[in-house]
């Protein structure tokens, strides 16, 4: 994921009220961005948006996938 869109994330992760507000307040993020971010949850960087987001087990991830979170 591209610095900027990092930092971005982090200003919008700090005023987050609910996984439904987060869909209006990363909308200028592109598809893959999203779906980087959704797939990298649980993140440390994130606090607020990783608290309402629950992290895919990985055993049931390598088991859909064969792979896990942005290893695949």
């Amino acid at each position: 994921m591209h610095g900027y869109a990092v930092q971005y994330i982090k200003k919008v992760d700090e005023s987050l009220l609910s996984f439904n507000d987060s869909f209006q307040k990363f909308g200028t993020l592109s598809l893959d961005e999203y779906g980087q971010l959704l797939l990298g949850m649980s993140d440390a960087r994130f606090p607020h948006f990783s608290s309402i987001l629950p992290e895919m087990s990985s055993k049931i991830q390598l088991e859909w996938t064969g792979g896990s979170r942005l290893n695949c």
